[in-house]
């Protein structure tokens, strides 16, 4: 599967992945330049999109590394000219798989962490092109790798916040890993009453403070904000505006609506399993229907075995989460922007994978390796057939 995705960094038709002409411009600006630029720059207003946004007036690192990247690459023409502000993401994407592959023939009993995600064609898609949401991803697991390793030592309590601070300063959907691993760590501090913990939160505090200081100092501003909607009115186009200011809920629209009429939970679900381009490249109904059957077996079967062990803190704590996960997504599509995309549920996947690991003993049966393991050929061969057949 990394040799499809790898295929579709270097040889797909530019501009048919989402929002992928900003994301570009965005990593180009990086690729000649180390800090971010003033809001209002003459030099990016290319980089606002229709909706009257530019990326780079984001806190995140995700275009900043894409931009240095690219330098990595080889002056060589292929057929996806953006292939070179690719390569950032599919070097994450080798790293989560060198780090799963060692764990597995180490018998690292870690690797369970990487299990769920594997099985999604999804996941495996958004580390072949430039975006903002594949570096958050790779960071919440490396948060939870920074966690298995435990230390009462200032200098890991510093570690662990300047990692929760890096993931704080990408998308709000990957606040859900922080409050899984807060709630954890906040009952770590109530058990002790170690007083060091307080360096985490401080560390992360410290990091935010310096992102933000960095972006008023060159905008000479405390207001940016305020500046940026000024730019959104300059910029933004009448149908976006349009689009934008009558959502759902200021039409009218009853809000059961979205799951009858609009399909949200459906588009949702499918394209949190696979749906590829610009939201257009969907796989036969009957793959989704398989997968759906196969993925609820698999999930009834081990809630089942988790809840027999009586131990309910980190299953509690992982469907809380989840829970606020996609109520928050099911109100933003209601209250400003419909947006049934899957990837904004992408937080569950090393979520979920932290609880797998934290129940590893239970879960090691010949049932759930053969539900695992047919979902996983279900996985690879849609993917394969996304690009062979549907001119991914």
């Amino acid at each position: 599967m990394f040799v499809i995705t790898a295929k579709i960094s270097f040889l797909s038709v530019p501009n048919v992945h989402p929002d992928e002409k900003y994301h570009v411009l965005c990593a180009t600006y990086y690729k000649n330049h180390t800090l971010p630029p003033k809001y209002d720059d003459e030099a990016i207003i290319h980089t606002y999109s229709e909706e009257g946004f530019s990326r780079l007036n984001y806190l995140d690192f995700s275009h900043f590394i894409a931009g240095k990247a690219s330098f990595l690459s080889f002056n060589i023409h292929l057929k996806n000219p953006n292939w070179k502000f690719n390569i950032a993401n599919l070097l994450l994407l080798i790293i989560i798989l060198s780090r799963f592959l060692y764990l597995l023939f180490t018998n690292n009993q870690k690797y369970f962490l990487y299990l769920f995600f594997l099985l999604f064609p999804q996941i495996w898609y958004i580390f072949s092109y430039v975006n903002d949401d594949a570096l958050p991803l790779f960071i919440t697991f490396l948060l939870f790798e920074v966690y298995f390793y435990f230390k009462n030592t200032p200098k890991y309590y510093i570690i662990l916040g300047l990692v929760i601070g890096t993931l704080f300063l990408s998308k709000s959907h990957f606040y859900i890993p922080i409050l899984f691993i807060g709630i954890i760590l906040f009952k770590h501090f109530i058990s002790n009453k170690n007083s060091k913990m307080m360096l985490i939160p401080l560390t992360a505090l410290v990091l935010i403070s310096i992102r933000y200081a960095i972006n008023m100092y060159i905008n000479k501003t405390f207001l940016l904000y305020s500046k940026l909607y000024e730019m959104m009115g300059k910029t933004i186009k009448v149908e976006s505006f349009n689009h934008l200011e009558n959502n759902l809920y200021t039409q009218g629209v009853p809000i059961q609506q979205l799951i009858t009429e609009m399909k949200w939970l459906q588009i949702k679900a499918y394209s949190f399993i696979g749906v590829f381009g610009k939201m257009n490249i969907f796989l036969p109904q009957l793959f989704y229907r398989g997968f759906i059957a196969i993925l609820v077996l698999l999930l009834i079967y081990m809630f089942y075995k988790i809840f027999l062990t009586k131990k309910y803190f980190i299953i509690s704590n992982t469907l809380l989460t989840i829970f606020i996960l996609f109520i928050t997504s099911f109100l933003f599509s209601y209250f400003f922007d419909f947006q049934p995309q899957g990837r904004y549920l992408f937080p569950i996947v090393p979520v979920f994978g932290y609880c797998i690991f934290y129940y590893r003993d239970v879960l090691k049966s010949k049932v759930l390796s053969v539900l695992y393991g047919s979902l996983l050929l279900l996985s690879a061969g849609g993917y394969v057939y996304a690009v062979l057949f549907l001119g991914l």
